[in-house]
């Protein structure tokens, strides 16, 4: 009876294949990039009493992105709380009874056409002003990575006005920032140095404030500046969002 010999040639093939794996070094997953889709601001001036404030985005937003929101207001004693036209969960990030701004956020949102309303614990007399950021490529899970503010007295001249810094800890975080003038109703601000300006208050009758944004390639301290036109009293706010892993973003490529 003949006998069989196992093929030892491709044993000894397969077991250098291995070792040869096994000496190799994988990149650990990458983030996938964060992105502005579009913002959008609603301001009401001083006037008749209002209980809440509402801005429209100008297309529907899509679904699994972030939604990242700034709002103010004047009259003191009052709460505020998010809600939208799609049913989305909004979560306060950082707020300031003292100056009377919230940041709120809502993750791996429904999509569709969309309007995001601020709803106040009773109605405001004062001014109050409602910005908001659509975000793909955000975590779905966790985003959040970063939320301060601090205010400042008499600050000019590039850059000056502050968030005060904080530490993002993953690389393409979205850095989100707003600042207000909350001394007087004239100036205006342009955008920190890394920073695209988005959304401002038309001024003369509404408290000034701006939104801006950039793409934080890596991870480290950031703060959210502005440059102010004149000197005045200012309150700035910094929100950071994690990006979503590339697995996670490719998985939601093709569920949608």
């Amino acid at each position: 009876m003949t006998k069989i010999r196992k093929p030892r040639s491709f044993l000894r093939v397969g077991a250098a294949v291995l070792l040869w794996l096994s000496t190799l070094s994988f990149p650990a997953p990458v983030e996938a990039a964060n992105a502005l889709v579009q913002s959008k601001l609603a301001e009401k001036t001083n006037g008749a009493p209002s209980a809440s404030i509402a801005a429209t985005f100008t297309t529907n937003v899509a679904a699994g992105n972030l939604i990242a929101v700034w709002i103010i207001w004047g009259d003191t004693g009052k709460t505020v709380s998010i809600t939208d036209s799609l049913g989305n969960t909004y979560e306060s990030a950082h707020s300031n009874a003292a100056v009377r701004f919230e940041g709120f956020y809502a993750k791996n949102i429904t999509g569709g056409a969309n309007t995001v309303t601020a709803t106040f614990s009773a109605s405001i007399t004062a001014f109050h002003t409602l910005i908001v950021h659509e975000i793909s490529g955000a975590d779905t899970t966790a985003p959040l990575g970063q939320a301060a503010s601090q205010t400042q007295i008499n600050v000019s001249g590039v850059d000056s006005v502050s968030s005060t810094a904080v530490t993002t800890t993953t690389n393409g975080e979205y850095i989100f920032g707003a600042t207000l003038r909350s001394d007087t109703l004239d100036g205006s601000f342009s955008a920190g140095t890394g920073y695209t300006g988005r959304e401002t208050s038309s001024g003369g009758t509404f408290l000034v404030t701006r939104s801006e944004d950039q793409i934080q390639t890596s991870a480290g301290s950031i703060a959210a500046t502005f440059t102010p036109s004149v000197a005045m009293e200012v309150a700035t706010m910094i929100m950071t969002f994690k990006a979503a892993s590339a697995a996670t973003a490719a998985r939601r490529r093709v569920i949608n």
